[in-house]
């Protein structure tokens, strides 16, 4: 493309020249004596359509620059009086583009950071309109469409929220209240930008602070309930041995020590439970498994005989030893067994050992009431009762199963549980072995 400017001044440059020639001619003087002045014009001639052109140079970069197009650099080296210029403008350009591309890692950093956020949140203007949001919001609130301009009323429809959100338009106050969306639980947060004039709002997920906070209310109650009915017996016999001196009290005084076995044998667990949730350092040896577990039912020999029940032991063969502290890991399985006993009337116990894939699995088994799968979910909470009904003399401490838990937790492994309402209950547990491990229980 012919640039005006530097076809004008080519024009004039010869027209000046014409000019000199013919004013040399008609004055009569001889050519040859003008001729220093007329190579002098000549070369100022040459120079200014130089300077021109860099300038013309100069002008395209910094116009491509300022359209966003930082690739142009000043690359003439012969004109000493553009050449500082042109540096200037090559370091200026240079330093946008080092800005640019800082400013545009930052970005993606930030939509990284943004859309791993688990919390739902969004930017709206002082009109209502949702500038942005996470990935989370869309999830609640469906009928929200990424890239439409939509006003919040047209997304969220719970009137509380909106009356919350309204407020804050109005007051533009940093607000935190705990609002219930769906049956979940949410931490209501507001925060205004005074500078761009928007909103930012947060709803964080509270339903685990919620079910924590539930189970320590549980946990309240059902140990003062545990403590009172030992103390309220005790109390009782206490006085009708004091209203009977001198009879044989022999009964009461029974009932009193049972009670008290009973609160002594809580409290033990419940330290035994601190202790694990301590996590604390575990003493561990190598044990033969099938040692382990015959001992596990010498244990239970007349308990079982007592009740007609039996304890059957399945492994397969060559199972790895595990490192295990040896009386927490023993305490995973006289909880289990103590519970399949409490709640098994006929048939028996069934513990099963199987190699996997680097871990070790050991299902306890029973054929016992079992429990309704409603109830699954808390049967490791502390003193939680999956059936009311069931007669309290069947019950021990509550804190078995939990105790259990955290001990098998400790140990780095897993477990489930299954269970089928009057066919029994089933534990599964996955111990990890390391792969360096050769020995075997033989």
């Amino acid at each position: 493309m012919i640039n005006h400017n530097l076809f004008l001044t080519l024009i004039i440059d010869f027209l000046l020249v014409c000019l000199s020639v013919v004013l040399v001619t008609i004055s009569g003087i001889t050519l040859l004596a003008f001729t220093p002045i007329l190579l002098a014009f000549i070369f100022t001639v040459l120079i200014s359509r130089r300077i021109d052109k860099s300038i013309i140079n100069l002008t395209d970069i910094t116009l491509r620059a300022s359209r966003g197009d930082l690739s142009g650099r000043y690359s003439e080296r012969t004109d000493w009086e553009i050449e500082p210029l042109g540096e200037a403008i090559n370091d200026l350009v240079e330093n946008f583009q080092y800005l640019f591309n800082e400013h545009k890692a930052d970005r993606a950093e930030l939509k990284i950071v943004l859309n791993s956020i688990t919390e739902v949140l969004w930017i709206q203007n002082k009109e209502g309109n949702i500038l942005w949001s996470s990935l989370g919001f869309s999830e609640i609130f469906p009928s929200y469409v990424k890239g439409q301009n939509q006003f919040y009323w047209e997304v969220i429809r719970d009137p509380d929220l909106l009356d919350r959100i309204k407020f804050v338009e109005a007051t533009k106050d940093s607000q935190q209240q705990e609002v219930t969306l769906e049956n979940h639980f949410y931490l209501f947060k507001s925060e205004f930008n005074p500078k761009t004039d928007t909103i930012v709002f947060i709803l964080q997920n509270v339903d685990i602070l919620k079910q924590t906070e539930q189970m320590k209310k549980d946990f309240i109650i059902n140990l003062a309930h545990e403590l009172r009915t030992p103390l309220t017996a005790i109390k009782g016999f206490s006085e009708a041995i004091s209203d009977t001196p001198g009879k044989d009290n022999t009964r009461y005084l029974n009932i009193i020590r049972n009670h008290t076995d009973r609160m002594i044998s809580l409290v033990s667990d419940l330290q035994a439970l601190a202790q694990l949730e301590r996590l604390p350092e575990l003493d561990l040896q190598p044990i033969n498994l099938i040692t382990f577990f015959d001992n596990i039912a010498a244990l239970y020999q007349y308990s079982l005989k007592e009740k007609g029940l039996t304890l059957h032991f399945e492994a397969e063969d060559n199972l790895p030893r595990l490192t295990v502290d040896p009386y927490k890991f023993e305490q995973i399985f006289i909880n289990l067994i103590d519970n399949a006993l409490r709640y098994t009337e006929k048939g028996g116990i069934t513990i099963r050992l199987k190699q996997e894939t680097h871990a070790l699995s050991i299902e306890v088994c029973d054929t016992g009431s079992g429990i309704v799968a409603e109830n699954l979910p808390r049967i490791f909470e502390r003193f939680y009762v999956a059936d009311p009904s069931r007669n309290k003399s069947l019950s021990g401490t509550g804190l078995g199963l939990a105790i259990a838990k955290h001990s098998v937790l400790l140990h780095k492994g897993t477990i489930e549980v299954q269970s089928t309402p009057g066919k029994g209950t089933c534990f599964t547990m996955k111990f990890p072995i390391p792969q360096s491990n050769n020995d075997t229980n033989v």
